[in-house]
C-alpha cells in the first residue's frame, strides 16, 4: 500500500465521479487470514488518511484487486462508499443534510431493470456528449 494524490483536471469528464484533488490508494493483501486482513487493511487506512489530511485531498479512492466481502465493512467507518472495484470518500460531504421524508433508499429489485437501463444510458449519452480530455 502506498498512498498518493490524483489530480482531476477542471475540464475533465471525470470531475463527474471524483473531486480535484483525490488521495488514493490500491490495497494488495496476499496471503493473510481474515482477521489478519482487516487488521492490516485498517492500519493501512490509517496511514493513508493521515498522507491525505496532510495534502488537504478534497476526496478519496481505495481500489483493492478482489471482491471479496469481508473488506466492505471494514471501509465504512473510514467514511468509504462502494462503488464496484473501489470505494469513495470525499471528507467535505461526510456529514450529509437529513433526507426528507418522502425519501425512501432501498436496494435495486429485478423489477426496476427498466428504469435502471434507462438511467445508464441517459449516464453514457450524457457523458458521450463530453469531449474526452
Amino acid at each position: 500500500m502506498q498512498p498518493a494524490i490524483w489530480e482531476v483536471a477542471p475540464n475533465s469528464i471525470l470531475q463527474a465521479f471524483l473531486t480535484p484533488q483525490n488521495g488514493t490508494v490500491r490495497l494488495v493483501l496476499l496471503g493473510m487470514r481474515k482477521h489478519d486482513a482487516l487488521e492490516v487493511l485498517q492500519r493501512c487506512l490509517e496511514q493513508a488518511e493521515q498522507y491525505w489530511q496532510a495534502h488537504h485531498t478534497t476526496g478519496d479512492l481505495v481500489r483493492w484487486p478482489s471482491t471479496d466481502p469481508w473488506i466492505f465493512p471494514a471501509l465504512t467507518p473510514f467514511g468509504f462508499q462502494l462503488s464496484s472495484i473501489c470505494a469513495m470518500h470525499n471528507p467535505t460531504t461526510v456529514t450529509a443534510a437529513p433526507k426528507p421524508a418522502t425519501v425512501r433508499i432501498r436496494k435495486a429489485r429485478p423489477t426496476d431493470e427498466k428504469l435502471l437501463l434507462q438511467q445508464l444510458e441517459e449516464e453514457l449519452r450524457y457523458h458521450a456528449l463530453r469531449p474526452l480530455l
